[in-house]
């Protein structure tokens, strides 16, 4: 069995990190108890902190049973909607109290499952017992509606003096023979992940891949600040590689270089390096790889003044994280383009256009939505998501409302003569 089960925490006192969470999740589950019941707990932080493995010890402490929820596929929707009000009762078989959990709710939008979460919302209101919900980004655009109807419930990254002791424990319990650095390297390593260290601890495996993210950031402050050239020819990478890595720069060139000459050399030879890289990929000429090279790396760090900001938090690229942030709902607009074309004889591009006119017919008319997905086959999810667009995101692939051209202005007085 993986340790991630056998030594999950059965009560609230075995649960490590976030002790202000675990303290707010006890305060909610014993107002049930007392019957002050509260609404739906939407619990939200990173991967690894603990999101289900919460819920699971709550449930083990005031004796809950758990029912879980996930998102139906498409061959079972009538009898997941059917099974759905049963989970929501509040009782089970032999009369215990149930807690409903729903995981991931913010990935059913990317799973084509966004009438699910309507589902899911319009049983929330009337829940006879405690519900609690986990998420890693709880602001989410596909939860907007999902918010108002429950609690936040913040959780952090464990730290790495916690993970350590939980990898203790698991070594005294399972007799492993881990020296104290490897618990140490492993538990460093895990960057507040606590379920991806005990499946290290498991693989005896205290260098995982999970340190890729500290390599980046070595190799963002060796292009920011090597010393020499001959320091940069060692960041030798994949032209996939290279695009991230120029994005980290990007993001961070601001904090690196406060004066302003110095900001505006180190990005001018960023995107002379970026010109580079796309004739390499338009003409698939690879020697133009030791100029893309050098001026990404020793140029930018050649920049550096003598004097500079001597220690510099790096930031993850808001580029990747808009990009990625955006990505269900591009996927939508995308697949309601590509059914709009067919009915209007245009490109998906041109169809694109449509969207926030249909957007509006649909929620000014509700009656008409049936109508309109019928037309143009839209499924349920691709329905749901489509009333759900923000009029900026329907307009992101079209022609934005202002740019419809404005009618040629009058002259300013009909005494000036024709002209010739």
């Amino acid at each position: 069995m993986l340790f991630t089960q056998s030594h999950a925490p059965s009560s609230l006192e075995h649960f490590a990190g976030n002790k202000e969470a675990v303290s707010r999740a006890k305060q909610w589950a014993l107002g049930f108890s007392v019957g002050a019941p509260s609404k739906p707990l939407l619990i939200h932080g990173p991967p690894g902190c603990g999101k289900s493995a919460l819920a699971c010890a709550l449930a083990a402490q005031m004796e809950w049973n758990v029912v879980p929820v996930s998102p139906p596929n498409e061959a079972e929707k009538e009898k997941w909607a059917s099974n759905l009000g049963g989970a929501f009762s509040g009782s089970s078989l032999f009369g215990l109290s149930t807690l409903v959990l729903a995981e991931d709710v913010d990935t059913w939008a990317s799973s084509k499952a966004r009438a699910a979460i309507t589902a899911l919302i319009s049983h929330l209101d009337s829940a006879r017992g405690p519900v609690i919900l986990t998420a890693e980004d709880a602001y989410d655009r596909s939860l907007s509606s999902l918010r108002t109807h429950c609690e936040l419930l913040p959780m952090k990254a464990v730290n790495s003096a916690d993970i350590k002791a939980v990898l203790a424990r698991i070594v005294k319990s399972e007799r492993l023979d881990v020296s104290d650095e490897e618990l140490h390297s492993i538990s460093s390593n895990a960057n507040g992940d606590l379920r991806a260290a005990i499946s290290d601890l498991q693989a005896r495996n205290p260098a995982a891949s999970r340190e890729r993210a500290k390599a980046v950031f070595e190799q963002v402050r060796t292009a920011m600040r090597a010393p020499t050239l001959a320091a940069t020819r060692g960041l030798m990478m994949p032209l996939s590689e290279r695009d991230t890595l120029k994005l980290y720069i990007s993001e961070n060139l601001p904090a690196e270089r406060p004066d302003l000459l110095e900001r505006a050399a180190a990005f001018s030879r960023l995107s002379r390096a970026d010109v580079f890289d796309g004739r390499i990929r338009r003409i698939q000429y690879w020697g133009y790889l030791r100029y893309s090279s050098d001026l990404m790396l020793w140029g930018v760090a050649s920049t550096r003044g003598k004097t500079g900001p001597s220690f510099i938090p790096y930031a993850f690229p808001s580029f990747i994280q808009r990009m990625g942030a955006s990505k269900s709902r591009r996927s939508l607009r995308k697949a309601l383009s590509a059914k709009i074309s067919v009915r209007v004889h245009t490109t998906t591009a041109r169809a694109a256009e449509f969207i926030p006119l249909l957007q509006a017919m649909g929620q000014s008319h509700p009656a008409s939505a049936p109508t309109l997905s019928a037309y143009y086959q839209f499924d349920e999810d691709e329905m749901a998501g489509l009333l759900e667009l923000s009029p900026s995101s329907a307009h992101k692939n079209g022609r934005p409302a202002s740019a419809t051209p404005a009618p040629a202005k009058k002259r300013a007085s009909a005494g000036k003569g024709k002209p010739k």
